[in-house]
């Protein structure tokens, strides 16, 4: 889904009243879930629920670091296996 252009209307959390909610987050949530050295799955997971005090972020998109193709690669990272 592209993302719509800024508008300059957009309120910051400052502006925003206390009662003002967030539409709810629809579609699947995918995760790319790691299994073993080389072996990346993308998976539908559950939404988690947002306790007390948190927040649940939907993400637009995300990247890839060299550390994590090392990680998929050979499974660890340091002593971080």
């Amino acid at each position: 889904m592209p993302r719509p252009p800024f508008s300059g209307q957009e309120l910051s959390n400052h502006d925003r009243p206390a009662n003002m909610t967030a539409p709810p987050i629809s579609g699947p949530n995918l995760a790319a879930v790691l299994h073993g050295s080389g072996d990346l799955r993308v998976e539908e997971r559950p939404l988690p629920e947002p306790g007390e005090g948190d927040v649940l972020v939907a993400m637009r998109s995300v990247g890839i670091c060299g550390s994590d193709v090392h990680y998929w690669e050979d499974g660890r990272i340091g002593s971080f296996v």
